[in-house]
C-alpha cells in the first residue's frame, strides 16, 4: 500500500489593509430572541479549514508511518530477527544486495576460453573457484564430454583429467592436462580413434 501523502499547502486567511488587522462581524437578531454572526470580513486570501477530518487523516498517517525503533541498521541484526513488524534499514540491503551480486557472480558459468586440438594454451585459473571443460568429439559431433574441475586442487604442477571409460579399442574417453595456469587436450578417444582434432570450450565460475 502506497504510503499516505498529506497536504503541506495549508494557507491562513490573509486579511485586507483596510481591516486594519481586525475581522469584522454583522449581528443579525433571530426572532427567537436570539443573534446571529456573519463573517464580513474583507480577505485578500482565504486559509485553509482544519478540523476534525484533517486531525484524524494527519494522525492516521503518523500511526501507519516507520517506527524508528524498529528500523534495523545492522546486517548481523537482520539476518538474525524473524519477528513481524520490523523493517531493514538502507545500509544493510544494500549489503545484501552487494554480496548477492558476488554469490552470483560465483555460480554463474562463464566461458572464459577454447582450445582447438592438443595445442597447449595458457589461461589464469587462480581467480576462479571451478573449471568446466567441454570438448566436442571431432569423429561425433553428438559426442560432448565434461568435466569439472575445482581450482583449489590445481598447482603449478600439471595433473591429468579423465571422463568415460575406455579399454582395448572400445567406449570413449576424453583427457586433458590442465594446472593452475595452463590446459590442454590429451586425447578424445571413441572406439579405437583418437579424435586429437576436437574442440573444447572452457567454462569457469
Amino acid at each position: 500500500m502506497a504510503k499516505k501523502v498529506l497536504p503541506t499547502n495549508f494557507m491562513d486567511d490573509i486579511l485586507n489593509e483596510s481591516m486594519n488587522g481586525k475581522r469584522r462581524w454583522t449581528i443579525t437578531q433571530n426572532d427567537d430572541g436570539t443573534y446571529t454572526l456573519e463573517d464580513a470580513t474583507t480577505y485578500d486570501q482565504l486559509g485553509n479549514t482544519f478540523g476534525q477530518a484533517q486531525v484524524n487523516e494527519m494522525n492516521k498517517a503518523i500511526n501507519e508511518s516507520v517506527d524508528q525503533a524498529r528500523v534495523i541498521d545492522d546486517y548481523k541484526t537482520l539476518a538474525a530477527v524473524n519477528q513481524e513488524g520490523f523493517v531493514p534499514g538502507a545500509k544493510p540491503v544494500a549489503q545484501l544486495i552487494s554480496d548477492l551480486k558476488v554469490v552470483k557472480e560465483h555460480s554463474v558459468w562463464e566461458q572464459i576460453g577454447t582450445l582447438s586440438g592438443t595445442a597447449q594454451k595458457i589461461f589464469d585459473f587462480s581467480q576462479c573457484e571451478e573449471i568446466c571443460l567441454v570438448t566436442t568429439c571431432a569423429g561425433n559431433a553428438k559426442l560432448v564430454y565434461t568435466v569439472k574441475i575445482p581450482v583449489v586442487v590445481l598447482s603449478e604442477d600439471k595433473i591429468h583429467v579423465c571422463n568415460g571409460g575406455y579399454t582395448a579399442g572400445t567406449g570413449a574417453q576424453c583427457e586433458w592436462e590442465i594446472s593452475k595456469t595452463s590446459c590442454r587436450l590429451l586425447a578424445c578417444y571413441v572406439g579405437g580413434t583418437n579424435y586429437t582434432g576436437s574442440a573444447t570450450t572452457i567454462y569457469a565460475r
